[in-house]
This record gives C-alpha cells, sequence and structure tokens, in this order.
C-alpha cells in the first residue's frame, strides 16, 4: 500500500494532475481582539497580503431563522437586544456589521468578497453553524440548539433554508428590505456540530435529514455553478446516537456509533453530494475532557500514551475503508494550541523513555493568552510570541535554564534539564529537542513544557517560524506532505485570523502552500 501511495504522490508531482485545495476559515468576531494594543483585531481586508495562494476562503459563521435583526440602532450598547427569532428558516447575519446597513461597502461580507479583486480565483465561502449555534451554555444556544435538527428533517424548512442560501450566492439576498446585489458568496459551508447528537439538539432522524438537505443543497448550488462543503468531525462525536437512512441508491442503512464504520459509511455517501468535507483534525484532546496530557492534533498515536487514540491518520484510514472518495477530504490544520496546567513530571514519570511528553496528569486548563484570552488556549500568535528566537535559546544550553521573561516572552523555560539538540531513543522512534521544546516524530506535532509554571502546550510550527533554526522540522509541512501521500483533497487551517498574518513568510499558511504546490 505505501508503494501505492508513493507512486501517486510521484506521478502526480511529475505531471501536475493533482491539484489541492487549501482553505482557510475567517471568525468574524476576530474583530474584537483586544490584546497586544489592538495590533491583531482582524477584519477580513487585513488579511488581504497574507492569503496569496489561498483558494477557498470561508467565512464564519452565519445563523439561521435566528441572527442581527435588521435596522438595529447603535449596536454596541446591547448586542443581545438586537438578536430576534424569525419567523422562517432564513439565513441571517451574525454580527452586526456582517451587513453595514449605514456604511453599505464596509461591511465584513463585502470585504470578504473584496478579496476576490486582488486574488483572482479565490472562492468567498459563508459557513452557516458552528460549535456555539448548537452547543448547550451559550448566550444564544438555548434558542438555536435544535435548529439544525428541526429544519433538515422538515422537507419545507429545508426548501426554505436552500432558496435562502441560493439567494445569497447569486445577489438576490434581500436584508432590510432590500436586494443586496453586491452580495454573491461563491458556495455554502455548513459547520452542523454536530447531526445526531443528543449532546446537541440532534436525533437519530438527523442522518436522513442532513443526508437529504446536502443533496438538495448541492443540487441547487451546483446548477449555479456554486460550491457545497461541510465541517465534520474528525471522530464519532460523543453523544451520537443510533438511526438510519436511504442512500440515492441501494437499500436503508443503519448507523451504530458503537460501529464507527457505519457513521463513516454515512459521512461517505454525504461526501457525494459535496465538493469537500473539511475535517475538523485538531481538539482531540484538551483541558477538560482529556485524561491526561496529549497533542492537540496527533498525526499519528504516540507510542505507548493511551491503548486507544484518535490521530489523522487513523480518520483517514476509517474514511478510505469504506469506500470514501479521498479526493473530497480536506485536513483541517490548527493555528492554535491547548494549554495545560498543574503538569506534574516529577511524580512516577519515566523521564528516560517519555521525557517531558504526552501522557501526564493535569489539574486543569492555563489561563488564557493576553489576545484570545481563552482559558486552556493559545494562538499561534501567541506562541510565537511567547518561545524566544534562538538567538537567546541557544545561550541557555550551558545551565539548561533561559533567561528571565526574556524579549517579554513567556515560554522559554522548557525542558530546563535537556541542553539543546538531544536525540532520546524511545524505540518506534526518535525525538528530537530544539531549543528549549521537542518535535515529536510519533504524533508529528511540537510540544513544550514550563517547569516554572508547570504549564504543557501541544502546537503545530511553520517552516519559517522565528524560533526554529535552520533545518528543523515543520510540522505542519510533514502533516501537508501526509495529504499529498496519501492522496487527500487538500488541507484547510482553522483560523485565519490566529495565524501570524502579519508576517505572511513566517506563517502556517505560508508553509501550505509551499508545500501543497
Amino acid at each position: 500500500m505505501r508503494k501505492i501511495f508513493l507512486w501517486i504522490f510521484t506521478f502526480c508531482s511529475m505531471n501536475g494532475l493533482c491539484v489541492y485545495n487549501i482553505g482557510g476559515y475567517f471568525e468574524n468576531w476576530a474583530q474584537y481582539q483586544a490584546g497586544y494594543n489592538g495590533q491583531y483585531a482582524t477584519k477580513p481586508e487585513d488579511l488581504d497580503a497574507y492569503i496569496n495562494g489561498l483558494d477557498t476562503f470561508y467565512y464564519a459563521f452565519s445563523f439561521f431563522k435566528f441572527g442581527y435583526e435588521e435596522n438595529s440602532p447603535q449596536p454596541w450598547v446591547d448586542n443581545k437586544t438586537y438578536y430576534t427569532v424569525h419567523n422562517n428558516w432564513n439565513i441571517y447575519p451574525s454580527e452586526w456589521n456582517d451587513i453595514n446597513y449605514w456604511h453599505k461597502t464596509e461591511g465584513q461580507w463585502d470585504k470578504a468578497l473584496a478579496l476576490r479583486n486582488t486574488h483572482p480565483g479565490l472562492k468567498v465561502v459563508l459557513s452557516i453553524g458552528g460549535w456555539f449555534f448548537a452547543t448547550p451554555g451559550i448566550w444564544y444556544s438555548d434558542t438555536t440548539l435544535t435548529y439544525f435538527h428541526d429544519m433538515s428533517t422538515n422537507s419545507a424548512n429545508r426548501t426554505e433554508f436552500i432558496a435562502s442560501a441560493v439567494a445569497l450566492c447569486t445577489g438576490n439576498y434581500v436584508w432590510a428590505g432590500t436586494t443586496q446585489t453586491d452580495i454573491n458568496f461563491d458556495g455554502i459551508d455548513l459547520d452542523w456540530e454536530y447531526p445526531a447528537s443528543t449532546q446537541h439538539g440532534g436525533n437519530g432522524a438527523d442522518y436522513q435529514g442532513y443526508y437529504d438537505l446536502l443533496k438538495e443543497l448541492g443540487a441547487a448550488l451546483h446548477a449555479q455553478g456554486k460550491v457545497l462543503s461541510i465541517a465534520a468531525p474528525a471522530s464519532v462525536p460523543a453523544g451520537t446516537v443510533s438511526g438510519t437512512y436511504t442512500p440515492d441508491v441501494g437499500p436503508p442503512k443503519n448507523v451504530d456509533p458503537n460501529i464507527p464504520a457505519t457513521y463513516f459509511e454515512w459521512l461517505a455517501d454525504c461526501a457525494k453530494h459535496l465538493d469537500h468535507i473539511n475535517v475538523m483534525c485538531y481538539d482531540y484532546y484538551g483541558p477538560g475532557y482529556s485524561a491526561v496530557t496529549a497533542d492537540n492534533a496527533p498525526l499519528y498515536p504516540f507510542q505507548g500514551l493511551l491503548s486507544t487514540q484518535q490521530t489523522i491518520s487513523e480518520y483517514k484510514t476509517a474514511f478510505a475503508a469504506v469506500g470514501g472518495d479521498l479526493s473530497k477530504i480536506i485536513i483541517g490544520l490548527a493555528a492554535y494550541g491547548h494549554t495545560f496546567a498543574g503538569v506534574d513530571f516529577n511524580t512516577g514519570w519515566d523521564l528516560n523513555n517519555y521525557p517531558y511528553g504526552p501522557g501526564a496528569n493535569y489539574s486543569g486548563a492555563d489561563a488564557g493568552g493576553p489576545l484570545t484570552n481563552q482559558a486552556g488556549y493559545l494562538s499561534y500568535i501567541e506562541i510565537e510570541k511567547s518561545i524566544p528566537p534562538p538567538s537567546i535559546l541557544n545561550q541557555s544550553s550551558v545551565t539548561g535554564k533561559l533567561p528571565a521573561n526574556p524579549n517579554n516572552r513567556t515560554f522559554g523555560d522548557y525542558f530546563p534539564h535537556q541542553n539543546n539538540n538531544i536525540i532520546v531513543n524511545k524505540g518506534a522512534s526518535d525525538s528530537y529537542y530544539y531549543n528549549g521544546f521537542k518535535y515529536d516524530a510519533d504524533t508529528g506535532c511540537y510540544y513544550a513544557y514550563n517547569s516554572t509554571n508547570n504549564v504543557w502546550v501541544s502546537f503545530d510550527t511553520p517552516k519559517n517560524a522565528s524560533f526554529l533554526n535552520a533545518g528543523q522540522p515543520s510540522s505542519i509541512e510533514v502533516k501537508c506532505n501526509y495529504v499529498k501521500a496519501q492522496g487527500l483533497g487538500g488541507v484547510m487551517i482553522w483560523p485565519l485570523d490566529n495565524d501570524l498574518y502579519t508576517s505572511p513568510d513566517e506563517s502556517i499558511l505560508k508553509t501550505m502552500v509551499d508545500t501543497m504546490q
């Protein structure tokens, strides 16, 4: 099998026949990022010089049936006041300035669509839903929790939703009583997290409902020359229940979450009506839902860590095993990492075989960073600013310690008892210490440990990261090469606004573009 994939990779490279899609999601709430003196308060136009080589710009998110009210005055007074539940299943803006009622061309939708003027061939796709839309505990999710289920399982509701989606892609969308002729997205992306999960407002009827929605919406969009994609989980989600659906050809099929192959077969059937499936190959492990510290986005299992592990390679294997079209699979890459607090490697830890690696106990999520302010989470921007460059790190090889808080960077005292570039043999592969943090060839990830604060973090790196020495591996490059070797459809990044977009040559996206060529 490896020889077959190698042949595919070589043949495509020599003949230029493989065309990969490179996508990226933009968060429409990134405009509120206040850290670093507001330098990264991000709107679509701020990404113009950064997105060279991007094929699909996903604008996240819009809602349906619920959204920002038309003609809302002074939205900055109390945003919640100006959201409403509508008596239809149309799609609506989720931010006050997605469409700017007062200054039309200043709306974020318009600004995103205008990126096509400077990037010919770029598709700007509207993504609908998102984690908060169908997850309990958010201020509006008590209202929207079941909307995906209610819409997809009812034929009349689907028809209304589809008409609104097509209007958004053809200059026929009506908002505030006016047809928005300048709003013409190149397609729709659905981010339902997750169908058939009772923890997210769904039930077993969703398998048929979502299948019908994708079939009907795909036909309507493709008739207009537009595209349809979905964001899909990288494993069977928690709370998923059994159900049935009937594909275009053949008898009804059962989906049993206890038999993951049936879930992946359902996804493979859904893919027949899609241009892409954007697989969210991140958040595999994180504080609060992982038993021990583990990598955010592992490519392969960590040797000896857990009896069962979820990884990017496992997803590909599962989808291929049911005959899924691998060319439609887009592997998601993370522009962020998860931080674990209260990590202790001094008690019962085998530092010789698993030095400072994943699998340790922890107490909870570390405090949020200055930009994203989210516990247990650091954007790549924050990570890049937290690790000193080689000129400082290399000076620490004698003592294993760094100067206190060099250059105002907070993550420096990783692996304080190890010199740089020590090779540690641990069986299946070698791991390499680099500049006080570590690349693990088992998982294809970087991770690091701050012994002062007992914080452990896992993340991915581009080729030209400021803290890497020349020749050190880029985990993003490793994963992109895997995508090419396995005949997958491409890669996407979540989110663009967490990447180092102010220094494009040092960004994750730049490595994605260069590697996928």
